[in-house]
């Protein structure tokens, strides 16, 4: 979405890059207003669900691991934004 050299590099998915954009702001706000709270942004991955007819490249069971991990063990900072390959820089 950020990235002008990306693989999207030339799409505009006004909605879905607007509806992420507010995601991010809510977590930051979310966490800044409740520091007592672990607030953090998960990119599951492209999992292959019935919502994209299977096309994803990774299995549910995997995409779901990076949830767990934060979820249950409060992994990583507050305010961070993290997939299955670790945290990824706003």
């Amino acid at each position: 979405m950020a990235d002008p050299n990306g693989q999207y590099k030339g799409y505009y998915f006004y909605a879905y890059n607007s509806s992420k954009s507010a995601l991010n702001s809510i977590t930051v706000t979310l966490a800044m207003k409740n520091p007592e709270l672990h607030v953090v942004c998960i990119d599951p991955g492209h999992n292959a669900t019935n919502l994209n007819h299977y096309s994803g490249s990774m299995d549910p069971k995997d995409g779901v691991k990076v949830i767990v991990a934060h979820a249950l063990k409060k992994v990583g900072k507050s305010t961070g934004y993290y997939s299955n390959d670790g945290e990824i820089p706003w």
